[in-house]
């Protein structure tokens, strides 16, 4: 096949060619997953691609099929030349497909850079303003105790003057906490699909759990 496609169903250590996983339930669904990844490498058709949600329908029924009959062994050579006559009739679909999901992919990357650059900078600013609400609760205590020293006039005025004051500062600083919260929750990462409006990967094809014999 292809470049797309790797004929290698199972993960092997490259040195005794042993698979990783002796656990037989884990071994299928590891190799599952792997079938799925190659077999998705050759059939990387998006719904937009077809002109009825029938035939895209047919097309995810087809895939389910081949990773199915692959993992569990059944009719792998008839499986994988199928795989091997949809790739020579659509090399060129499949080549555009794959170039434009690779600019997809990068275009992700950077987002999430961006996205943990954003993200520090925001915690930074948190650390930055829980420092200064402690630092102004510090200062409102101190000068409590000195006015309180100082003053020969009625210690309930002075402590309720406080109070209020304290009381202001903190739902300012309640309304910041809130504005970052905020701020944390709307930039939130949730890249569904770029500007195309072609779907990353393949979370939105709804295919179905392959099952596992």
């Amino acid at each position: 096949m292809g470049d797309y496609y790797d004929k290698s169903y199972e993960i092997q250590c490259p040195v005794c060619r042993g698979t990783k996983y002796r656990n037989p339930q884990m071994k299928l669904m590891v190799n599952n997953l792997d079938n799925v990844q190659n077999v998705m490498k050759i059939y990387n058709m998006n719904e937009e691609d077809f002109l009825t949600v029938e035939e895209w329908n047919k097309y995810l029924e087809e895939i389910e099929e081949i990773v199915y009959n692959i993992t569990n062994d059944i009719n792998r050579t008839e499986m994988e030349k199928k795989i091997e006559n949809y790739e020579r009739l659509h090399k060129n679909d499949i080549r555009k497909n794959y170039t434009k999901r690779s600019r997809e992919q990068e275009e992700l990357e950077r987002h999430l850079d961006a996205e943990v650059l954003r993200g520090l900078e925001r915690q930074k600013a948190q650390r930055e303003e829980e420092l200064r609400s402690k630092l102004s609760r510090e200062r409102n205590k101190t000068s409590l105790i000195k006015d309180l020293m100082a003053s020969e006039g009625d210690a309930s005025l002075i402590v309720q003057s406080h109070a209020e004051r304290l009381k202001e500062e903190q739902q300012r600083e309640n309304q910041k906490k809130k504005e970052l919260e905020l701020a944390l929750a709307q930039t939130t990462l949730k890249v569904k699909e770029f500007s195309s409006g072609v779907k990353i990967g393949f979370a939105g094809m709804g295919i179905a759990p392959v099952q596992l014999i």
